[in-house]
């Protein structure tokens, strides 16, 4: 008997592991040369947990929690969740921000603030009693300038499948620069007008953001695919390929 009860605990506690997981995966990408579109076949979004202390909504208010939501959810409240190009852009998750640009002679030229063109939505959270949980997102690319983000409040994750690649996020859509040193990435000493990132911000593939969740509070999930023109690898023909982004929330 002690060893059938010890057997259910530990099958009870595997249950709780894992609470919730979000999966988005885009297929079929075409970089083409003349620099201004990336077409994205697919997005599939998933979300449970095993024993509904966690609860998921796709809009955060009245009686659209779920212990699942669906992509059909995510579509009913995200207008264009999934574009039919990606755009090349410049990403500064620590103000949320994204820079549209084109790609002229190798070098990202920025032109403004891009609300299309990437993937971006939002899932929201809540607890039925407090508790901690550790947010753990997994980026996997085979496009090298292909990245994932995740931001909740000031947590905020870059992801790219090479762990450790960076590059200069663009701060200010009025950016004038030359590729000096012909890197094809307009490094901070090389602007001469507007606002780079003073330092590269570097990449990582996966990595985990601890959230204290309050009884009832609503928390908000923010999820970015994009494509970021201050890349090297942002030039020419990219073949066919597929990226993923899974998030999982696990109860501490």
């Amino acid at each position: 008997m002690k060893k059938a009860s010890r057997k259910r605990a530990l099958m009870s506690a595997l249950a709780m592991l894992i609470v919730s997981a979000i999966s988005l995966s885009s297929a079929t990408f075409a970089w083409f040369s003349s620099g201004n579109a990336v077409g994205v076949d697919q997005i599939e979004a998933t979300v449970s947990n095993s024993d509904g202390s966690i609860l998921i909504s796709a809009t955060g208010v009245g009686d659209t929690w779920k212990t699942q939501i669906s992509r059909a959810d995510l579509e009913a409240v995200t207008t264009n969740l999934l574009p039919t190009t990606l755009i090349p852009v410049s990403a500064t998750l620590s103000k949320n921000q994204f820079i549209a640009g084109s790609i002229t002679d190798t070098v990202f030229k920025a032109t403004g603030d891009a609300n299309s063109g990437f993937v971006k939505y939002t899932v929201f959270i809540k607890a039925t009693t407090a508790t901690t949980v550790d947010i753990t997102p997994t980026f996997n690319s085979t496009v090298a300038f292909v990245y994932g983000g995740v931001v909740q409040d000031t947590n905020r994750l870059l992801l790219n499948a090479n762990a450790g690649r960076s590059y200069y996020p663009i701060d200010d859509p009025s950016l004038i620069a030359t590729d000096g040193n012909t890197n094809d990435i307009i490094d901070a000493s090389e602007a001469t007008a507007g606002a780079l990132g003073s330092v590269q911000t570097a990449t990582q593939a996966t990595g985990t953001i601890q959230l204290e969740m309050a009884e009832g509070t609503v928390y908000p999930i923010n999820v970015y695919v994009w494509a970021e023109g201050q890349d090297a690898a942002c030039r020419g023909v990219v073949l066919p390929s597929t990226s993923s982004l899974v998030l999982t929330i696990v109860k501490q």
